[in-house]
């Protein structure tokens, strides 16, 4: 499902000439002039329902080409996970480089074994200044797992580097709480 707030800047699947690999990728921004130049604007992306087995580490890595400002005020760009209708956030623009060029990111997705949610990215202007830039491009998301609990010695060790997940080490590996 995706949403905007001012069309035609959007989300969308397409051939634009920019992708990791194939043909199309996701793209932030407006098809005709190829900028996000559509005053303030914003829109979200959500996938389809995922249900991930319990009891195993899962992977999310993504490809993305950013061309947008590059503090973390403006242009913010933003993964969450929605469980139970509530956003948790999992990754944010503040961990990537913005530039014209394809960068691979991954997040850890263990605290996701055992749930039924949804992936959601959301970007948003926040002002109708220097949007003039080609936008954004996702390509090439992928969930993998080894199929085997994410091991650990101590709580430490089952970090996944979201705030709101509760990680807890036990003798059959990583637990985690998501509220």
């Amino acid at each position: 499902t995706m949403t905007e707030t001012a069309p035609p800047c959007r989300w969308q699947i397409a051939n634009t000439g920019k992708s990791s690999s194939g043909s199309i990728s996701m793209y932030y921004g407006d098809l005709t002039s190829m900028t996000f130049a559509c005053g303030h604007n914003a829109g979200t992306a959500t996938s389809p329902e995922i249900t991930l087995m319990p009891g195993v580490a899962y992977s999310l890595t993504f490809d993305a080409n950013v061309d947008v400002e590059s503090n973390t005020v403006y242009d913010t760009l933003d993964l969450f996970v929605v469980v139970g209708g509530q956003e948790v956030l999992i990754w944010d623009k503040s961990e990537m480089i913005t530039t014209d060029t394809w960068y691979s990111y991954s997040v850890d997705l263990s605290a996701m074994a055992g749930h039924t949610f949804h992936l959601r990215f959301s970007f948003n202007t926040h002002d109708e200044t220097s949007n003039e830039s080609t936008g954004i491009y996702i390509d090439d998301l992928e969930i993998t797992s080894g199929c085997l609990p994410k091991p650990c010695v101590d709580d430490l060790g089952c970090d996944d580097g979201v705030s709101q997940t509760l990680e807890s080490c036990s003798l059959d590996g990583c637990e985690y709480v998501v509220p």
